[in-house]
């Protein structure tokens, strides 16, 4: 049998309507809100939780965490994800940490959000009986690459030396998954992972990578197991960044493929055919991701780890209700019988002490980020892809909106196979979003 995982503390944060809000680009946020840099060397915003630089001295740049944290939860998040997007011990070491200061400031990490949320909680005169948890952020492989690769899922080593033979070479599964396994082994160390609420690995752009991160999962589960440790295994999402409405990024398209990278598909005089054929073979692709991240099996054996839910971020507002829609239909074809072509996926869950999935949402602010002028940019198609006027107000409804038709289950293309739906912001979306998506959640 799989190992169960208490919940009850993420339902708590549900409305009536199933649906609970997250915070906002924390990165960003420490950049357009609060006038930090972070484009000095491969932390990003845990570049702030040391000292020893003259912009974030003197503990600035942790007070920039905190109240970053603060301002997030005063405007309505029920969930706020740590300063840890890109701390592992390998992101410390390319920045000349050792090991043991790495971990320190992992530490610290958690530490600041947990004073913000004390911080709030002792303010707050809100009757609500759901406290605010804290999400422990965990970037995928490419993010310690510090190259992009978490949106091209190209994860070559590129900060090697071009002599070196490895800096071509894309990781293994189990090279993802030691990664992976040694971040969360270095966090369940630290007394602060009881403060932990839930474990986010996010903007992962390649299926395998979601599999490797299961696999730390089981092997940090089953090394406690074997050594008679104890573990307080937390709720789990993999959440996956998509630069169209159709596939992650990684691997990329093979040549001559009649799909591109923004979904046209090349028509022949076998048209229809094509289009259709190449229709189901995207969602064949999709049926394996979410089966990947939601089985209660883990290459063929119960898991001892499983996890609680799936997530779209760091990806384009307004494609999430084709996507959302895609991974809707493949949970109604994997909850089917084997004999119907399912592999009885929600009843393998209830079998576990697993309840249905929960679904994550947290797009960007919708803007195009120009790398020669080094701005952001609202799309000049903005408006023929129904992105709105960009407003955090149009941003939150159009969000709000797809949130409320999932959960309600009116829509026949989003069939009722969810637990309940977190809705936030990624990069370019702040407070003002998160306020707005209170209110529009609360109208």
């Amino acid at each position: 049998m799989a190992a169960t995982i208490d919940q009850s503390a993420l339902d708590k944060l549900l409305s009536q309507d199933r649906i609970g809000i997250l915070d906002g680009g924390l990165a960003t946020y420490l950049e357009d809100g609060l006038n930090f840099d972070l484009s000095k060397g491969p932390l990003w915003s845990a570049r702030l939780l040391d000292e020893k630089e003259d912009d974030v001295s003197n503990g600035k740049g942790q007070k920039g965490i905190f109240d970053a944290h603060l301002h997030y939860l005063q405007a309505g998040a029920g969930i706020i994800g740590t300063a840890t997007y890109q701390a592992s011990l390998e992101s410390f070491a390319r920045a000349n940490y050792d090991q043991a200061s790495a971990s320190h400031l992992m530490t610290k990490a958690l530490d600041l959000a947990c004073q913000a949320l004390q911080a709030h909680n002792t303010s707050s005169a809100s009757s609500s009986s759901a406290t605010p948890m804290i999400s422990l952020s965990l970037g995928p492989y490419g993010g310690m690459l510090s190259n992009g690769a978490e949106y091209t899922g190209d994860y070559r080593r590129t900060f090697l030396s071009e002599s070196d033979p490895q800096r071509e070479e894309q990781p293994s599964l189990e090279e993802m998954a030691a990664f992976h396994q040694r971040r969360i082994e270095a966090f369940i160390a630290q007394p602060s992972w009881q403060s932990v609420g839930i474990l986010a690995v996010e903007t992962v752009p390649r299926a395998d990578e979601a599999l490797a991160f299961r696999m730390a999962l089981e092997n940090v589960a089953r090394s406690h197991e074997e050594q008679g440790k104890p573990l307080d295994r937390k709720p789990v999402y993999i959440s996956m960044a998509f630069p169209d409405d159709r596939r992650l990024p990684w691997p990329p398209l093979t040549t001559g493929s009649a799909v591109d990278r923004e979904g046209d598909v090349d028509m022949d005089e076998d048209e229809d055919d094509e289009a259709a054929e190449q229709e189901g073979a995207v969602q064949e692709e999709m049926n394996w991701l979410v089966q990947i991240v939601t089985d209660t099996q883990v290459q063929g054996h119960d898991s001892l780890w499983p996890i609680s839910g799936i997530g779209i971020n760091c990806t384009k507002p307004y494609l999430l209700p084709k996507l959302v829609q895609r991974m809707s239909a493949s949970l109604v074809t994997l909850n089917r019988s084997a004999s119907d072509g399912g592999i009885d996926l929600q009843h393998r869950r209830s079998a576990a002490g697993l309840q249905k999935p929960l679904l994550f949402l947290y797009p960007d602010g919708g803007l195009v980020y120009d790398a020669v002028r080094k701005i952001w940019l609202t799309p000049s198609n903005a408006g023929d892809l129904g992105q709105g006027d960009n407003s955090a107000a149009s941003w939150a409804s159009r969000l709000m909106k797809l949130a409320k038709s999932i959960t309600a289950a009116s829509d026949p293309d989003l069939p009722d196979v969810w637990r309940g739906v977190f809705v936030g912001g990624c990069c370019k979306s702040g407070t003002d979003e998160i306020r707005a998506l209170c209110e529009c959640l609360s109208s």
